[in-house]
């Protein structure tokens, strides 16, 4: 990824460190793998426990067992019955694990949130990205800033003195400075409901009536507002 690069939405862009991750998920895979393997030992007993409990009950009446042979066999089947519902119960959570685990992997792959284009590198190889700034030198809190290309606004600061001129669905008109030779009609969206204090001015949007492609972000305008 280059400054000035144009990107799709989905593309993958750039990727974390994710080597942490992929060491929890392999340890996760591993001890499903234990889990499975006990799980289908049990079972594999499973049948041949409850035919000698079977074959010793229909001995008992005849004394050719006794009862502590039954309840010996009993114990066992109950054994393997209670392991089989633990190995059950530890693959259920290890599935589960591995699915949260693959999911964080998957969030170390940066995709472009829509169509656009690179203006600016955030950070580089090795850094250390945080949505919160650490204050350190070495911790970013952004990877790319990335800008739409269509379906721009313009956004103008109008003095509250001249707030009661202006109304929605006016319509105006916006010149570029650079570009003095080109204009654009387009109507009020928006009227913020706040004042800034610095500025004593009010933020307007105007939605455009077209979209041109030498429209630039944070182009300088002038608006003209039609009474």
């Amino acid at each position: 990824m280059q400054r000035g690069d144009k990107v799709k939405k989905g593309e993958r862009l750039a990727s974390l460190d994710g080597r942490s991750l992929r060491a929890q998920l392999a340890s996760l895979q591993a001890s499903q793998q234990i889990a499975a393997g006990k799980l289908a030992q049990t079972e594999s007993r499973l049948p041949r426990a409850r035919n000698q409990l079977q074959r010793l009950n229909r001995l008992l009446p005849l004394n050719y067992v006794s009862q502590d042979d039954v309840d010996s066999a009993k114990a066992e089947l109950d054994s393997f019955e209670a392991q089989r519902r633990q190995y059950q119960a530890e693959l259920q959570q290890v599935g589960w694990q591995i699915k949260a685990s693959e999911i964080d992997l998957l969030r170390t792959i940066i995709r472009a949130p829509f169509d656009g284009q690179v203006v600016s590198l955030d950070a580089s190889p090795g850094e250390t990205v945080s949505p919160i700034s650490a204050g350190g030198g070495f911790t970013r809190t952004g990877i790319a800033t990335i800008v739409g290309l269509d379906n721009f606004d313009a956004e103008v600061w109008l003095p509250e003195s001249q707030l009661a001129k202006v109304a929605p669905q006016q319509r105006v008109t916006i010149k570029p400075d650079g570009l003095p030779d080109r204009q654009i009609s387009g109507t009020v969206s928006l009227i913020s409901s706040v004042v800034d204090e610095q500025r004593a001015a009010v933020l307007v949007i105007i939605k455009l009536a077209q979209q041109q492609p030498w429209l630039k972000h944070n182009m300088s305008i002038q608006v003209d507002f039609y009474e």
